[in-house]
């Protein structure tokens, strides 16, 4: 999970190109933000304290869902002439908390979301690639059960070593929203996220898991979990963490880690990424910026990642 409180790391951890943000308190403060990857998914539960303006292009020209909890926004979609202008659009979308809450924002040149009445709470879905869905519109969807089924995930994914059972609530928590959503006459079909390039059913335990190592290190900056990986390993999660921690001695999701954090490293060294701050390097990776995360890398590295960012780049 990635806190954040300002939107540049707030877009990066999307995956997202912002286009602009104006409030009439600055940007500084303007949100809370906490993302997590869900199921292929990512999610985002968002906070608005004040009324602003935030637009923002997807590069993957993903579809995204935004349910309002509380409060009240508008939702648009930038035409292709203008989007780099940040106006220019097509079916503003109103929506409350106690009317139509719900929207879908397909996949377009970019989108801008206007806070009209704050605070204002809402929940953001980022569907993967691949997913079937309605071209886009608004309904209202009851969502009754959604805050107290985020609080439980939330205690899950503090729990050290629970990847079973974050993996079994997020499927929880997405199933209960496609339903409600289906429900209110949107229905939504994710694509499966480990749908090809499933490991071969005759691999040898050695052969698996450095089948699962190049699976995952082209997909470092995809929001995976334990669940995605043994579907594209076809095993069940169980049995992929036995093998895991016979053959290369930790779990499947700290093998991730590691080799998220080597790309990191490598990042800070490359002269292409110089202009790109450490907490959006760290969210591309789809790694948490916190205190954790760099303790983990100055462990393997030997120093912090501002330090080895510093560092003159030598052979190893």
């Amino acid at each position: 999970m990635q806190r954040c409180h300002q939107f540049e790391p707030w877009a990066a951890a999307l995956g997202w190109e912002l286009l602009g943000a104006r409030s009439g308190g600055g940007a500084a403060g303007a949100l809370k933000a906490r993302v997590q990857p869900l199921q292929g998914c990512l999610v985002a539960e968002e906070l608005y304290p004040a009324r602003l303006s935030v637009g923002w292009r997807d590069p993957e020209r993903r579809a995204s869902l935004v349910l309002v909890q509380h409060g009240r926004c508008i939702a648009e979609t930038l035409t292709e002439a203008r989007a780099a202008q940040g106006g220019g659009v097509q079916a503003p979308l109103l929506l409350q908390a106690d009317g139509r809450n719900g929207a879908l924002l397909a996949p377009a040149a970019g989108h801008r979301l206007t806070v009209s009445q704050a605070p204002c709470r809402l929940l953001r879905l980022v569907l993967p690639l691949g997913s079937h869905h309605p071209a886009g519109g608004s309904w209202s969807v009851e969502l009754g059960l959604l805050l107290p089924m985020l609080r439980l995930l939330e205690q899950a994914l503090r729990h050290p070593g629970g990847e079973e059972r974050r993996g079994e609530l997020g499927a929880t928590l997405l199933g209960y929203l496609l339903h409600q959503l289906a429900g209110s006459g949107c229905g939504v079909q994710l694509a499966d996220p480990a749908a090809v390039d499933r490991a071969p059913a005759d691999l040898t335990p050695d052969d698996l898991v450095a089948h699962l190592q190049g699976w995952l290190r082209q997909r470092l900056e995809q929001p995976l979990q334990l669940a995605d990986l043994a579907a594209a390993m076809a095993l069940s999660p169980r049995r992929l963490q036995e093998l895991c921690r016979q053959q290369a001695g930790c779990t499947p999701m700290e093998l991730l880690r590691s080799l998220r954090l080597e790309a990191l490293a490598e990042r800070l060294r490359d002269p292409r990424h110089q202009s790109a701050t450490l907490a959006s390097l760290m969210a591309r990776l789809q790694l948490p910026n916190s205190a954790t995360t760099r303790h983990t890398f100055a462990r393997l590295f030997g120093v912090a990642p501002a330090d080895y960012h510093r560092k003159p780049l030598t052979a190893r």
